[in-house]
């Protein structure tokens, strides 16, 4: 996984529930306008009206967050040194600050995009992963450990930050096939985190 380098923000958008694609398609637009994310995560904010999404995204570079927020969200950037910077809604600040500050110490999230994703095939042996992208283990659920796994991507790989470690989780596919936990139509058990 790159390192943080000198000059990435990482910047948090959070704002009233909405669909999970809907917050994905928010954040890659983010990216966008920021010239490019070299991640952009989703995270659960769990409050007593009813859990949603926030995001966040690390950029190379500066990042300014006036004039990102849409009306109702709230926008913080933090640099590399921890300063944050809010913007928005004062309603979503403390959800957008932990979701920033989850990313920036890798402590928890879900990547949609991080280094190595577009390079993966659809198919490629479980033991090569983390030497094509920045996936750094592989959670085998319900799976024996076995040499001869392989990763069958349908792809949609969307690993998570596990206490400073990306982790992709990956259940049973096929005799000797396994594919990402989550697969590309989440189904509704699955669909608040």
């Amino acid at each position: 996984m790159p390192e943080s380098a000198p000059g990435d923000r990482w910047v948090a958008v959070c704002g009233p529930p909405r669909a999970l694609a809907e917050v994905e398609h928010r954040l890659l637009d983010l990216g966008r306008r920021a010239g490019g994310a070299v991640e952009v995560v989703t995270h659960v904010v769990r409050v007593p009206e009813g859990n949603h999404h926030a995001g966040t995204l690390r950029v190379r570079g500066p990042a300014a967050a006036d004039g990102w927020a849409e009306p109702g969200e709230a926008v913080v950037v933090c640099d590399e040194d921890g300063e944050v910077l809010l913007a928005g809604d004062p309603g979503h600040r403390d959800h957008a600050v932990a979701a920033v500050r989850a990313h920036r110490a890798r402590a928890s999230g879900r990547l949609v995009r991080f280094p190595g994703q577009d390079a993966l095939p659809d198919v490629l042996p479980l033991g090569e992963l983390t030497g094509r992208c920045a996936v750094e283990a592989v959670d085998l659920l319900g799976v024996a450990d076995d040499p001869g796994l392989v990763l069958r991507t349908r792809g949609h790989v969307r690993p998570q930050f596990r206490d400073g470690v990306v982790v992709l989780p990956v259940t049973a596919w096929d005799d000797g096939e396994v594919c990402p936990f989550e697969g590309p139509r989440p189904r509704a058990c699955c669909s608040d985190h």
